[in-house]
């Protein structure tokens, strides 16, 4: 019997792949937070200009037209771009992100802009608080409400000094990158959306970008 596929058989295997990383690609669009969107320039061009209406303030039905004359018949693209910005998780997290998906996904679906609620609001100010400051002062703040922290930083500093008495490239070595993979495994309970905390300031998506930030660059 020949373990050759035939090519009826080849050509189902192949459309079901398609199939599937279309469906994939499709769920994509709609997740909180896509961890994979395949752009095209329009989606670009809508990216960018849906973050420049954004920046200056602009919620109105004109900044929505735009947009949506902007994509044509290419509704799928606004979803692109909107996507794309969520792509980030600062969609949640700063109010620039928030109104430029908002007003992607209005000219996407024909429904209204989704202003920014009161609380919402107070979340995107707790947020600044927080990250004022260098990345240090911000990790002390973390650090106060997530003592574990302050263990992660003494484990870094510890095997970071050692690791400069006995590598002279010691940022580019394999014990550099094991401790790189620490890091990140260790503040993946600790903070960020990951994170088992009921404090929603250690579960945000700055925390654990302030938090990676000072930790490696402790490296030596």
């Amino acid at each position: 019997m020949s373990n050759e596929t035939a090519p009826g058989q080849r050509s189902i295997v192949v459309a079901m792949v398609v199939w599937a990383m279309g469906r994939c690609a499709r769920e994509q669009l709609d997740a909180d937070v896509p961890t994979m969107v395949s752009a095209t320039k329009r989606s670009q061009r809508l990216y960018q200009l849906a973050r420049g209406f954004a920046a200056t303030g602009r919620d109105d039905p004109v900044a929505v037209a735009a947009l949506r004359a902007a994509a044509g018949r290419h509704r799928m693209d606004l979803r692109r771009a909107a996507a794309r910005v969520r792509m980030s998780g600062w969609a949640t997290e700063g109010p620039i992100a928030y109104l430029a998906n908002q007003l992607l996904l209005a000219a996407a679906t024909d429904r209204p802009v989704r202003a920014v609620t009161p609380e919402l609001d107070d979340w995107f100010q707790r947020i600044r608080q927080l990250d004022r400051g260098t990345v240090g002062e911000v990790f002390a703040r973390l650090a106060a409400m997530q003592p574990l922290l302050a263990n992660v930083e003494r484990d870094v500093i510890a095997e970071s000094e050692a690791l400069g008495a006995t590598s002279t490239d010691s940022r580019d070595s394999a014990a550099a990158a094991e401790i790189r993979t620490y890091i990140r495994t260790a503040l993946g309970s600790l903070v960020g959306p990951g994170a088992d905390a009921d404090e929603p300031l250690l579960r945000s998506n700055a925390a654990y970008r302030n938090a990676s930030l000072h930790l490696n660059s402790l490296l030596k």
